[in-house]
């Protein structure tokens, strides 16, 4: 009976060390792959992520709302962007349809490194009041399809993205 006991014990401390290793090795995986987005919630209570194109910097809103991610026409002869010869109608929220163009964009984020798809269309009176605010100006939209393509969840307790 006793050493019925000790294989027991045995076998819970064995489970106890995997479950520490699971939850370490976890956030080890979530501090490699996360995206901040608290400076720009500080500066704007809005979700805005900072990448790069090269040395230009994109600030961009992460918005699960939108299915597809956008980008500012305005943005379009200073980055580079890979025409598709694709466009498809967009609906915004006050119910209008506007024809948008397609863009392949390739966006990075310290050493992670992502591309995307863009519909161009005119964001300048919707981002204007935001740069208004805070100084801030932004060059557009990740949506929703970003997020499932590289499995990116928001973790609004630690104020970041992280697959």
């Amino acid at each position: 009976m006793v050493a019925f006991y000790i294989i027991l014990g045995c076998i819970l401390c064995f489970g106890v060390l995997l479950l520490e290793w699971y939850h370490l090795y976890r956030d080890k995986q979530k501090e490699k792959t996360k995206i901040s987005f608290k400076e720009g919630l500080d500066l704007t209570e809005l979700p805005i992520v900072t990448f790069y194109q090269g040395n230009k910097k994109l600030h961009f809103l992460l918005d699960t709302g939108s299915n597809i991610s956008y980008i500012n026409k305005d943005v379009l002869s200073s980055i580079e962007a890979e025409d598709l010869n694709a466009s498809s109608n967009t609906f915004g929220v006050e119910g209008s349809s506007i024809e948008t163009h397609h863009y392949m964009i390739q966006i990075g984020y310290k050493d992670q490194s992502f591309t995307e798809e863009f519909g161009a269309v005119d964001l300048s009176s919707a981002f204007g009041t935001i740069e208004k605010e805070s100084g801030l100006k932004l060059h557009g939209i990740i949506g929703n399809r970003f997020f499932e393509k590289y499995k990116y969840v928001l973790d609004f307790k630690d104020l970041i993205a992280y697959r």
